[in-house]
């Protein structure tokens, strides 16, 4: 299927109002491994483990729930707008690497890395 120019940009700013108010929504618990660099932001638009980390049993199950509401956001966005949700998150996990703290861990094309 081809995508749109349009029906992309349409499709990133819905991501971007999403990955905005899901940003804000999170809880200490996530904040705080973020901040330790145990979880990050992945390029797929997930929260996933870094590489060489162990969390513990209650950060898993928020970083899991985080998770499970971004992929039901991510669906219905992808729904209304035609494209993939695999395209949804990507445009997600750009704006969410993007506004990533000074010192988090974030996912590049080479691995974690720490954002300067």
């Amino acid at each position: 299927m081809r995508i749109s120019v349009k029906s992309t940009l349409v499709a990133a700013a819905a991501a971007l109002a999403l990955t905005g108010g899901l940003a804000m929504a999170q809880n200490n618990v996530i904040e705080s491994a973020k901040d330790q660099c145990l979880i990050g932001e992945q390029s797929d638009g997930y929260l996933g483990v870094v590489d060489g980390k162990t969390i513990s049993t209650e950060t898993e199950r928020e970083m899991r729930s985080v998770n499970n509401q971004r992929k039901t956001a991510y669906a219905n966005i992808a729904e209304q707008r035609g494209i993939t949700v695999q395209q949804v998150g990507q445009i997600a996990a750009a704006n969410l690497i993007e506004k990533a703290n000074t010192g988090e861990c974030v996912e590049a094309t080479d691995g974690w890395v720490r954002k300067p």
